[in-house]
């Protein structure tokens, strides 16, 4: 068994190897741990500095922004898709859409010359994606457990149990559907069912494959592209959240307490 860990962070020269590796918590048989960063300060260009730091790899200075604009543009097309309904804003999933209208109805000579590029949501979501982008796939299984996390202070206690019991909940768990994943179609999940959220946006926590699957452009695009809201049918929408809204798409529970 194994565990990733990435960190984002603007001052990743402050993560301390020895704090993680060396506790108690994460001895474990067979029992290992990856090290990652997605730097959103300014880019490190010391090569010194940058050989002395303890990531298996990091994605350097606002990456994420590509994922930003990305994001931004599915739901842009789906707006300019919709009439003009004043309904809209009873859809209550963390979008402001009737600010996100009147921003797309300026005069510009982009469509993204707004603030929605730069959403919470959105940079939350394009963050979630940069850190999975960065762990190489071909050294990671589909159930290896995945922490994404922007407070380490909010770290899991016990990595090692929390790895055990979310496999086993997976080998317990229905197998589900293992083809799919075109745009009106549902993305296969090869892992846990169920994804720890934090409240305040700190961590996401689930299986590898589980997490790639919830915040990639293909699954973005298959929910919007499913999102048929019309005055007879706006009102029966009850995600409170974009996060309650992929995961009833991909079948998933999203979980927001942690108990290790």
């Amino acid at each position: 068994m194994g565990l990733n860990l990435v960190y984002i962070t603007d001052k990743p020269e402050e993560f301390n190897l020895d704090r993680y590796e060396n506790s108690g918590n994460w001895k474990h048989n067979c029992f290992g741990q990856n090290f990652f960063c997605v730097n959103t300060g300014d880019i490190i260009s010391d090569k010194t500095v940058l050989a002395s730091l303890p990531y298996n790899n990091m994605a350097n200075a606002n990456n994420h922004t590509y994922h930003c604009n990305q994001y931004s543009h599915v739901i842009t097309n789906w707006w300019e898709s919709l009439q003009d309904i004043p309904l809209l804003k009873n859809l209550n999933s963390n979008f402001d859409f009737e600010t996100i209208y009147k921003a797309m109805a300026l005069d510009s000579d982009s469509p993204y010359d707004s603030n929605f590029d730069n959403h919470p949501m959105i940079t939350d979501w394009a963050l979630w994606m940069t850190a999975l982008d960065i762990i190489n796939i071909e050294q990671v299984e589909a159930q290896t457990t995945t922490i994404l996390i922007k407070d380490l202070n909010l770290m899991p206690k016990d990595c090692a149990t929390l790895t055990n019991e979310l496999l086993q909940k997976f080998l317990k768990q229905d197998k589900g559907e293992e083809v799919g994943g075109g745009l009106y179609e549902v993305t296969p999940v090869n892992g846990l069912r169920e994804v720890f959220v934090d409240p305040n946006g700190k961590f996401v926590i689930g299986h590898y494959h589980t997490l790639t699957a919830m915040f990639k452009l293909a699954t973005f695009k298959q929910v919007w592209a499913n999102v048929r809201l019309t005055l007879s049918t706006v009102n029966k929408l009850e995600e409170q959240n974009l996060y309650e809204l992929v995961a009833k798409h991909l079948d998933i529970k999203i979980t927001n307490e942690m108990r290790y």
